[in-house]
C-alpha cells in the first residue's frame, strides 16, 4: 500500500525485497558519515522490521522510500517517535523528549538529486494532513551540510545545538544542531 506520493516518489510500507539494500546503506561508510556508530547487520535487519511494523500499525513511521519511474528502492523516510537516551542527549535535553523525529536515509548513488527534499516535503504534507502532530524535529551533525540544506529548503529552523555523547569530547562531528518545523 503507498501512502505518500511526490512527483517522482513513492513512500510506502515496507517489502520483504527492501531489507538487504537497506542493510546494505547501514554499513556504506559514506552513508554513515555523520553517526556516530555503525548498525550491526541484525541491528539493520531489526530496525528495518520495527519500522515496517510502525508503518503498517500506526500509519505512519519511516517509510520505504520507491523511486517512481523504476520502482527501486532508494532509502527510508518518515517520523518517529523519538525518546530522550542518555547515551546521546545531553542531560539539560530530557525536557523536550518524547518528540517527533523528521529523518531521512538514502542509498549513496541517490544523492543530489533532490530525493531527500522531495520525501520530506512529502512527510511534512503527511504529517499536516493525516495526524494530530504539530511540531517535527531534526537532529543534525554540524558538519552534515547535505543535511543541513534539506533542513533549511524545508523552512525548519535551528533552535538549539547539544554534543552528542556518543563522540568523545572535542570530536569534529560532537557538536550537533535541533531544528524545528511547527506542521
Amino acid at each position: 500500500m503507498r501512502y505518500i506520493k511526490t512527483k517522482r516518489l513513492n513512500l510506502r510500507s515496507w517489502k520483504p525485497e527492501d531489507v538487504n539494500p537497506f542493510i546494505k546503506a547501514t554499513q556504506d561508510r559514506d552513508v554513515n558519515q555523520f553517526t556516530p556508530t555503525k548498525m550491526t547487520i541484525k541491528e539493520a535487519r531489526e530496525f528495518a522490521r520495527l519500522s515496517s511494523a510502525s508503518v503498517n500499525d500506526r500509519g505512519f513511521g519511516l517509510f520505504a522510500v520507491e523511486r517512481r519511474d523504476t520502482k527501486e528502492f532508494i532509502g527510508i523516510a518518515g517520523i518517529r517517535v523519538k525518546q530522550f537516551d542518555d547515551k546521546k542527549h545531553a542531560h539539560d535535553m530530557h525536557t523536550m523528549f518524547p518528540c517527533i523525529e523528521l529523518y531521512v536515509m538514502l542509498i549513496k548513488k541517490h544523492w543530489n538529486q533532490g530525493f531527500a527534499t522531495e520525501a520530506l516535503r512529502g512527510v511534512v504534507k503527511f504529517t499536516e494532513k493525516k495526524t494530530d502532530i504539530h511540531s517535527v524535529y531534526a537532529f543534525v551533525s554540524n558538519r552534515n551540510m547535505p543535511g543541513l540544506n534539506v533542513l533549511d529548503k524545508l523552512g525548519m529552523q535551528k533552535i538549539d545545538t547539544f554534543k552528542h555523547q556518543q563522540y568523545v569530547d572535542g570530536h569534529s562531528k560532537q557538536a550537533f544542531f535541533i531544528y524545528k518545523l511547527d506542521t
